[in-house]
């Protein structure tokens, strides 16, 4: 088994404080336990509205760009799904 996970606050404004259990990979990245994130209501576009200046340190074309990106990328996974194709075909 890879290293254990460990406790994360990650406070994104006045409002909002994500916590979660993850651990980092050899590369650098994280990898959080699904499970573990609070608060589960707060989707990726939300997320990256409300720490686009606050943790990110994106700027607003940055930020709409980015938007962009991921709704783009979010109807793709959507449409695909829909299909439902098996792996043969």
């Amino acid at each position: 088994p890879g290293p254990a996970y460990a406790a994360y606050r990650l406070p994104v404004g006045a409002d909002l404080t994500f916590r979660f259990l993850a651990r980092r990979g050899a590369y650098g990245h994280w990898t959080i336990a699904p499970d573990s994130l609070t608060p589960r209501d707060t989707g990726a576009l939300d997320f990256l509205a409300r720490a686009h200046d606050t943790v990110l340190g994106l700027s607003g074309d940055t930020l709409g760009h980015l938007i962009r990106e991921l709704t783009a990328t979010l109807t793709a996974d959507v449409h695909l799904a829909s299909r439902e194709l098996p792996a043969a075909r």
